[in-house]
């Protein structure tokens, strides 16, 4: 555990003291349940005493371990804003029904509403912290997921909003949660390039979905995943990608800019912290979103698969 967060002063922590110090005052981190790395020893193990590669996760059917849980939270937020940086939102699991994959860990909506509403909630409180906890962080093919966490209203005082990836269902699953509980947030925290990809295919699929799908269903942000990574795509946790390709390859001293880097790339010249929601259209074969910029300078961004002029 020692090591680990040597590690982390040593090598992550310089770039996003750089990072927050920049001209963009905007810049927010968010913290899920791969940050603050678990501990192999609140793993659960199987029946012949081995790792759960397939099935990690804390003992969340007995709940014992959920006061030291949320704790862990509480520690790895304290000794970030001990170093300067502060966290502003959290999940408490990544993809919380994938259990195929080291960064995750299964939990289903009824453990999840009751670590929150019984144990993280409380504890952040206690602690005085106004992190903000967003719920799921999975796919968008089980919407009942966060609804069931917000439909119990115990755990939906302590949560700010749901967080989605694409790799399953239909990105329409935003506003089905929305519409559930529009007094909620909902974000878009994941999508990955790979290495087998397209460049003009991942460009065009990603600005379409991610960039304009997302916010055309009232997410308001869209990340690409991940930041860098080295040729051989990593390094990585173990069962982590092995085909995730970062918005910039680092060899050696040598850098070169990937299709995430041009997705962001394209949104950042239209896409502002404020989006019209409702202003959204499909004209033919072009997708797009409004954006509200600044002093009225109002942004339209929009994408289409072939050259055909588009009346909007």
């Amino acid at each position: 555990m020692q090591e680990r967060w040597q590690t982390l002063r040593a090598l992550l922590l310089p770039l996003l003291l750089v990072g927050s110090a920049t001209s963009c005052s905007q810049l927010k981190l968010d913290g899920e349940r791969r940050a603050p790395t678990l501990p192999v020893e609140m793993w659960t193990t199987s029946g012949d005493g081995t790792d759960l590669l397939r099935r990690r996760s804390i003992d969340f059917a007995a709940a014992k371990d959920y006061g030291v849980y949320a704790q862990y939270f509480v520690k790895y937020l304290q000794a970030m804003q001990a170093q300067g940086i502060t966290i502003d939102a959290i999940t408490p699991q990544n993809e919380p029904q994938h259990g195929g994959n080291n960064p995750s860990m299964l939990m289903s909506a009824a453990q999840q509403a009751n670590f929150i509403k019984n144990h993280l909630g409380p504890a952040f409180q206690a602690a005085g912290l106004g992190t903000k906890i967003i719920i799921w962080d999975h796919n968008c093919d089980q919407p009942g997921y966060p609804i069931e966490i917000l439909d119990d209203a115990a755990a939906k005082a302590f949560v700010h909003g749901s967080a989605f990836h694409l790799y399953a269902g239909e990105v329409s699953a935003l506003s089905a949660v929305h519409d559930a509980h529009p007094d909620k947030g909902i974000y878009f925290t994941e999508q990955w390039t790979g290495s087998e990809g397209e460049f003009g295919g991942d460009l065009y699929w990603h600005i379409k979905n991610v960039i304009i799908g997302t916010t055309r269903h009232w997410s308001r942000v869209a990340l690409e995943w991940n930041l860098a990574n080295d040729p051989s795509y990593g390094p990585h946790t173990p069962g982590g990608c092995t085909q995730c390709r970062g918005a910039l390859t680092i060899d050696g001293s040598v850098v070169s800019k990937n299709v995430s880097y041009y997705i962001i790339g394209h949104a950042a010249k239209f896409c502002f912290t404020r989006f019209c929601a409702g202003r959204q259209l499909y004209a033919r074969q072009l997708a797009a979103c409004g954006f509200c910029a600044p002093r009225r300078q109002n942004r339209l961004a929009g994408t289409q698969r072939n050259r055909r002029a588009a009346k909007v």
